[in-house]
This record gives structure tokens, C-alpha cells and sequence, in this order.
């Protein structure tokens, strides 16, 4: 293995200069990883109150529950401050959302004088286009007044422990699992960028890249990490998975100064938006132009995982940016195959990016019919996994709760837990019992299960259809997992239709069925747990349309 220097700096609070950690591997050659600070930052942390105060529902996904609880205990009185008010505003006239709420973030200087960290005029190249520097500068003067009026700071300052337990989380995911050396390697060296993964506590799923240049000339780019999952004790977990997250958001940096480059010869393809743009917006990705970046982007992480991870990591990665509605994805990876086998004529990724560009125009040119823009699980093909492809169609979505667990009170427990969970992703989608679940036809719907396999009866009259075996002190399913205390997260077919999906939430015990979706998983068929700890993520071998265990 060759050996890479990394540096991962641990800010502080209030970002004080940061610690410095040198990883060393076991060979005489080295490749430099760019330096990768993680912190959990004020400004970002401040940004999602304030957006999330205004009502942005995707400042509104807060997974730590004790965490969201102090906030709204601390701010929520403060819902029309005038900081607030105009943070609505900003986002009815404006549209600033998502990415432009933490673009403003990393353009302060911290939130003790919270100024301007290079001036707003000239415009500086990295502001995001939604902010005018007028109204970025209305808007930080009534943040100044919000930190005081509402203690942010002293807030800031008592939560520093879970802070540093997140920090110290992801810093160890990263130590085992990244790839830093990749962005260099892949789109040329970029020697004065510094890396920074700012962990958002208030963004649950959400996950955004921004970038900005200091004062000094140096570029710094983010991704603003969302934390969706959490152990038992409602901590922050991060596993390898999230390594392509944190891939992707970088790689904005990369490419959407690239696309809005060449946004001419780009929008003479806007055609191509048409057939998918209710997929994109209903994905927040409202014009042509975002859609392009996202394609490229995930191509590139399609990519990443396939070089960096695994070609089962990569099949997988693939398949999921198709049902998702990214179906561009694998013409422009094939088009990334011929710019790594050929770097000794493009030597960058900028130089190579009109060659992304012709990728669009080909397509553009074909006659791209409705078998082209199908999702495998909407079409004749049987259902073939992930867990994250049983919930793609929404609208078909029917959440199943147990009624014959033996202790009430756990039952009572899952049944809550279950509402929490169909707020949270499927708030249209009807919450059904298991006895009704066994009278009615299913045939049209995704199903998602809850309960023990026999507390839920439905998963009960259908277990002997599942390979894997619950047992009271274990697990049979790639080999047998002993224990008392396991979870299962699994896919399959729909036993009334294989053209869709069913996801089972199950354990051995019906206590551990409440909040099991803070387990990692999606992007394989299966999961084996104990608590939060994944002791296996795997995919069911498919041959002649069966589904069995792995070898």
C-alpha cells in the first residue's frame, strides 16, 4: 500500500487554530492527501438556526433529537426576529435555500464579529449568485443583532462536548476510510486549496459544497456534512458510506465553476432537462443548469467508488443514480473511462470537461424513447434491489406496523417511532396494521415493515419466503451472527408482485425495532446490526430471478 501523509485539523469552537494530526502509513513512498480540517462550525450552525427559524424545510431534518429539542427550547421564541423575517424574505423573492444559506456561512468571519471575510464589493467570485451584496450585508447586520439577542454564542459554547464527540467520530471514519489523494490524482493538483468537512448537526440528510477565497487568496472548499445518523444513545455515527457523500459535495467546487463556464454551449441542450424535470425538482434541482452538475457530479462519484472502493461499490453507485432519475449518468461515466485512459493528453479535468459537454449533445441528438428514461422497479424487469431503490416511488409507499408484540408497551413504542420515521420520508403515504395488510391487495405498492417477525404478522405468514433466519440468539443469513441483541434491515420483492420492493425493519428483539433506521443502510439489499455497529452490508445473489444468501 503506498503510504499518504493526511492532515486533519480539529477546530475548535470558536475557531481557534486548529490541532494538526499526521497519519503515516507502512511504505518509503508518500502521496500528499490535500489537508482535510473537520470541525463542527458556528457559522454553519448559526445559518441552520436562523434558516431553520424561517421555515426552510431543509433546515428542518434534524436527526438528534436532543440536539433540535435545545435549539427550539433556546430559539424558537425568536421566530420573527427581524434576522428571521428577513431570512423569509431572502427566500420568497430571492430563492435562497439549501446550498446559498451555508455559501453565506462560509463567507463570515465567525460569529463573534460576524463580518465580512473579503469585501462583498467587488463581488467576490465565490458569493453565491442568490446574494446580492446588498442584501448580504442587510442580512449579516441583523445576524450580528440576532447572536446577541439570543445568546448564540454561550449556546456554541455549552453543546461543545457533543460537538466534540462528532468531530472526533468522523476524524476516525476518516483516518480508515478516505481517499483525499483521489481529487488531486483525478482533476489535477490544487496546491493552495485547503479541505474542510463542516459537520451540520441541524441538517440531517442535507448535504451541501460551497467554496470561498480568503482574504490571503486561498481557496477553501466545504462540504457541509449533514448528520443523518445516530447510535442508541442519540450520538453521531458515520460510516464508510459516507465517504461518497463527502466525494461528491467536493467535487462541486470542481464542477460548477466548470458548467457555469460553458453555460452557453451547455443551455443549446436544455432539451434534455425536459423528460426528468419533475424527478429534478422534486430533487431541488429546478433548472438545466443544476441538472448538469448533478449528473457530472455523481458521475464522478460513480467513478470514485468504482477506483477507490470496490467494483460492487461502483455497480451499486450506478445503479442508484438511474433510479433516481439521473439517467445521463452512464454515458458521461463511459465518457470518464476514455479521460482516465487518456491522461497523458488531458492533463486536468477542466481540460477534459467539453468533452463532458459533447456527452450531452450526442444524446440530445438520439431519439431517447420511454424505455430509456425508465426506472428499473416502474418497468416490465422484476424489482433487483437496493434498499434505497424500494422507496424511489413514493407514491406507492405503504408503511405496515405490528400488532402482536408481546410486550404492549414496546408495541406502543414502535407504533410512534413508525409515525416519526412516515414524517419524516413518506408524510403522504398511509400507515397500515399488519392484519389489515393481510386482507388487502398489495400488488401495486412498495411495502416498508416494522416488528419482529413474529410481533408483525404479515412478515410472519411470509417469513418462510426470506432466506434469513431471526432466531432468539442469532441470525442466519450470510453465516450465522450470534447474539441477543441483533438488528436485520433487509430488501426484497414484493411476494404479490417481484416488480416492486418491500423493506423489512426487523430484530430479535422488539425493543431494538424503535429508531433502526439509525443504522446505516441503502445502498446494498441487506444489513446485520448490533446496535449501530454494521456487522455486515451485503447484496442477495440474483440468478434466474431468485434471491439467495451469499456465499
Amino acid at each position: 500500500m503506498k503510504t499518504f501523509i493526511q492532515m486533519i485539523a480539529i477546530y475548535t469552537i470558536f475557531n481557534i487554530a486548529p490541532n494538526t494530526f499526521i497519519l503515516a502509513q507502512d511504505s518509503e513512498q508518500t502521496i500528499k492527501k490535500p489537508p482535510l480540517r473537520v470541525v463542527v462550525d458556528p457559522r454553519v450552525e448559526l445559518m441552520s438556526i436562523i434558516f431553520r427559524l424561517a421555515g426552510n424545510p431543509e433546515y428542518c431534518q434534524g436527526r438528534i433529537d436532543s440536539y433540535t429539542n435545545e435549539v427550539e427550547k433556546q430559539f424558537g421564541e425568536f421566530r420573527t426576529h427581524p434576522a428571521v423575517k428577513l431570512a423569509q424574505k431572502l427566500r420568497e423573492e430571492h430563492g435562497v435555500s439549501y446550498d446559498a444559506c451555508m455559501n453565506i456561512a462560509v463567507h463570515i468571519t465567525n460569529t463573534e464579529k460576524c463580518e465580512e471575510r473579503v469585501p462583498f464589493e467587488p463581488r467576490p467570485e465565490n458569493l453565491d449568485a442568490r446574494w446580492s451584496p446588498n442584501d448580504a450585508r442587510e442580512f449579516l447586520t441583523a445576524v450580528r443583532q440576532f447572536i446577541k439577542d439570543t445568546n448564540f454564542n454561550e449556546f456554541i459554547a455549552a453543546h461543545g462536548s457533543l460537538y466534540k464527540t462528532a468531530q472526533l467520530r468522523m476524524e476516525d471514519c476518516l483516518k480508515k476510510n478516505s481517499h483525499m489523494e483521489w481529487f488531486d490524482e483525478y482533476f489535477g493538483s490544487r496546491p493552495e486549496a485547503n479541505f474542510t468537512v463542516a459537520l451540520g448537526l441541524l441538517n440531517g440528510p442535507g448535504n451541501y459544497g460551497v467554496r470561498c477565497r480568503n482574504a490571503n487568496g486561498k481557496e477553501e472548499l466545504y462540504c457541509i456534512l449533514g448528520v443523518w445518523t445516530i447510535d442508541d444513545k442519540g450520538l453521531p455515527v458515520f460510516t464508510p458510506s459516507v465517504l461518497e457523500t463527502i466525494v461528491h459535495e467536493f467535487c462541486h467546487s470542481y464542477v460548477n465553476p466548470l458548467t457555469a463556464k460553458y453555460k452557453t454551449e451547455i443551455d443549446k441542450y436544455a432539451k434534455l432537462y425536459d423528460p426528468i424535470a419533475d424527478r429534478m425538482r422534486s430533487q431541488a434541482y429546478p433548472v438545466w443548469e443544476t441538472c448538469v452538475n448533478e449528473h457530472i457530479i455523481k458521475a464522478l462519484t460513480t467513478r470514485y467508488s468504482y477506483l477507490k472502493v470496490s467494483k460492487e461499490a461502483g455497480d451499486n453507485s450506478l445503479k442508484y443514480q438511474k433510479q433516481g432519475g439521473f439517467f445521463y449518468v452512464p454515458a458521461l461515466c463511459e465518457r470518464l473511462k476514455y479521460y482516465e485512459n487518456n491522461r497523458d493528453k488531458y492533463k486536468t479535468f477542466a481540460e477534459f470537461y467539453p468533452e463532458l459537454i459533447k456527452v450531452f449533445e450526442e444524446l440530445s441528438n438520439q431519439n431517447l424513447g420511454k424505455d430509456f428514461y425508465s426506472i428499473p422497479q416502474e418497468g416490465p424487469v422484476n424489482y433487483e434491489g437496493t434498499i434505497n431503490a424500494v422507496g424511489q416511488d413514493k407514491k406507492s409507499v405503504i408503511l405496515i406496523i405490528p400488532t402482536n408484540e408481546k410486550d404492549p408497551e414496546t408495541q406502543k413504542n414502535i407504533h410512534e417511532f413508525v409515525r416519526q420515521y412516515q414524517q419524516r420520508f413518506y408524510p403522504q403515504e398511509p400507515i397500515i396494521t399488519d392484519v389489515e395488510a393481510i386482507k388487502r391487495d398489495l400488488s401495486k405498492n412498495s411495502l416498508i415493515l416494522f416488528g419482529t417477525m413474529n410481533g408483525n404478522l404479515w412478515l410472519k405468514e411470509n417469513a418462510s419466503k426470506c432466506p434469513f433466519k431471526i432466531e432468539a440468539n442469532r441470525i442466519v443469513a450470510d453465516k450465522v451472527y450470534e447474539g441477543t441483541d441483533l438488528r436485520f434491515i433487509s430488501a426484497w420483492p414484493n411476494p404479490q408482485n417481484p416488480k416492486r420492493g418491500i423493506l423489512i425493519y426487523t430484530a430479535q428483539q422488539a425493543k431494538d425495532v424503535v429508531r433502526i433506521n439509525s443504522v446505516f443502510h441503502g445502498p446494498t439489499d441487506f444489513v446485520v446490526a448490533r446496535g449501530t455497529e454494521v456487522l455486515k452490508s451485503a447484496n442477495y445473489d440474483k440468478k434466474n430471478e431468485s434471491w439467495t444468501l451469499p456465499k
